[in-house]
């Protein structure tokens, strides 16, 4: 963990490829190397969202170290993240960060991931126009959906997953974000 001012978007980039996430937020650098769980979650949300997105054209999907820098100044990388394609400057994914808050953002929950920092994080996706936010719990098998910071509801393996209104048509039951191979 660094403290500094203020991070360039080419200081970001020249960040060590490590297999660590980093993110920068008041000031400071963090650094959460994402466990293997966690990260299968958030490959099998991407298929899923990739799947659907076949069909249905209406944004582009990525992977948790794609960055978003907020007028803060602050750098978030969701574990997914989803941006319709209207809002891609020009029509085009930019080769660099993004200068705005994605439509989605999914967060994979770590196993020791402060609740005070997610639910500052989740307040500063929607204070910068992100729409909906999924979290999702491997361990409990739960999608808390957010529609406002303090507007949620949590769903469970019997439940299905909405994507409206950033994926009007996606729907996925909730059981098919935790299937696991058979043997």
């Amino acid at each position: 963990m660094t403290t500094t001012t203020f991070m360039t978007d080419e200081e970001l980039l020249n960040l060590p490829k490590n297999g660590c996430k980093y993110e920068f937020v008041e000031g400071e650098l963090l650094m959460s190397p994402a466990g293997m769980r966690q990260e299968k979650v958030g490959a099998r949300l991407i298929y899923l969202l990739e799947t659907y997105l076949d069909d249905n054209p209406v944004a582009e999907v990525f992977g948790s170290n794609t960055g978003y820098r907020m007028p803060s100044g602050n750098f978030r990388s969701p574990d997914v993240s989803v941006v319709r394609l209207e809002r891609l400057p020009g029509g085009e994914i930019p080769e660099g960060f993004g200068y705005f808050a994605p439509d989605l953002a999914i967060e994979v929950l770590a196993p020791k991931q402060s609740r005070t920092k997610l639910g500052k994080k989740i307040e500063e996706y929607f204070q910068n126009g992100t729409q909906l936010v999924w979290v999702v719990n491997e361990k409990l098998k739960t999608v808390t959906v957010y529609t406002a910071p303090d507007e949620f509801l949590t769903l469970s393996e019997k439940d299905a997953l909405k994507g409206a209104p950033v994926l009007p048509s996606f729907v996925c039951p909730i059981k098919e974000i935790f299937k696991k191979r058979s043997r």
